[in-house]
């Protein structure tokens, strides 16, 4: 084999082997922008389903909180009788101390 013909060779086969990494690059780079998507898109589901959970967790306290001072304002009313700023020094207090869990 003579000196140029070993290069043309060698050259054909160093081009084959560059088109067929391109190829895979190609193949590859599509395969990761559809791994990617799917990722973002599983993602921002996860995180509307948590901040729905969250929202709806919220509503629950505010109803628990709400249920808890109508139960105090019956207990504590006919307790106090005329006395209803202290009721109402009891509720607030009870706010405060709720606010902490809502």
């Amino acid at each position: 084999m003579s000196v140029p013909v070993s290069w043309t060779q060698f050259t054909q086969e160093n081009l084959e082997r560059a088109r067929k990494q391109r190829e895979l690059s190609v193949k590859l780079r599509g395969e990761m922008d559809a791994l990617m998507k799917a990722c973002a898109t599983d993602m921002w589901n996860k995180s509307n389903c948590v901040s729905n959970a969250f929202a709806a967790r919220v509503q629950q306290t505010k109803d628990a909180n709400s249920k808890l001072l109508v139960a105090l304002q019956k207990v504590c009313n006919p307790r106090c009788g005329d006395r209803g700023s202290n009721t109402k020094l009891q509720s607030d207090g009870l706010t405060y101390a709720l606010a902490g869990v809502a």
